[in-house]
Order: structure tokens, then sequence, then C-alpha cells
């Protein structure tokens, strides 16, 4: 995940540099992508590929969200905005595993419907930050 977390912000500022919100849509679009090669595969070697790829690109988004604010926000307040996104992504570090094992448990002990959620909920990730205003500072 560190590894990854360097190659996304060297790929973000060697290719994507302005284009952050189309770099978190592809990665999320991929991410969704490689959860289904992974849960539909029934190569023990492919599954382990797909997983690590997976964990890149959760990686890369994650990254590339991180850079937004920079965009967005007076540097007097980028404190704050790294807060909220932080709070938020601990939020759905607890909220996340309690979803997807309600689903395993309504699904009679398959994960598949969780990883077709957590697929969905990439794509849906991809797609809000064409919902912020870029360009000028906030």
């Amino acid at each position: 995940m560190a590894f990854a977390s360097a190659a996304a912000g060297i790929i973000l500022r060697k290719y994507f540099t302005g284009k952050e919100k189309y770099f978190v849509f592809l990665s999320c679009v991929l991410t969704a992508v490689g959860l289904m090669a992974f849960i539909t595969s029934s190569n023990l070697i492919l599954m382990i590929a797909f997983l690590y790829i997976v964990t890149t690109l959760s990686m890369f988004t994650f990254t590339a969200f991180l850079s937004l604010p920079y965009q967005l926000i007076p540097s007097s307040l980028i404190g704050s905005s790294y807060a909220v996104i932080n709070i938020g992504a601990f939020i759905g570090g607890i909220i996340s595993p309690i979803i997807i094992g309600n689903l395993v448990t309504i699904a009679g002990g398959s994960f598949f419907t969780g990883f077709i959620v957590m697929a969905v909920a990439m794509v849906i990730c991809g797609l809000t930050p064409a919902l912020l205003k870029t360009g000028e500072k906030v």
C-alpha cells in the first residue's frame, strides 16, 4: 500500500496534473472491474493478482482524493479539509465492514453480494469528484 501511494503521487504529477478528477474516476472504475474479476475467477493465482490490483488501485484513488483539497481550498484551510477527509475515511472504515457483514448474512454466507455492492460503491465514488467545482479556490 505504501508503494502504491508513492506511485500514485508520481503518476498524478507526471500524467494527471489538473485532471485528478478523471484519475479518480478511472481508478475507481478499474477497481470495480478488478473486484468483479476477483469474485468471478476460479483460479487462485488470478484471484491473488486481482486482489493486489484492487488494493493498488484503491490506494491510487485515496491518494488522488487527498490531492483535491489543494485545488479547491485556500492554504489556510487545508488542515481542516484533511480532517474532514480523514473523519470520512474513519467512519467508512467502521461502517463498511458492518454493511458487508450484514449483506453476507442476508445472502446466506456468500460474499458475492458484498463484493458486488463494493464494486457499485467504487463506481459511485468515482463519480463524486464530478460534483466538485474546480478552477478558482473557494
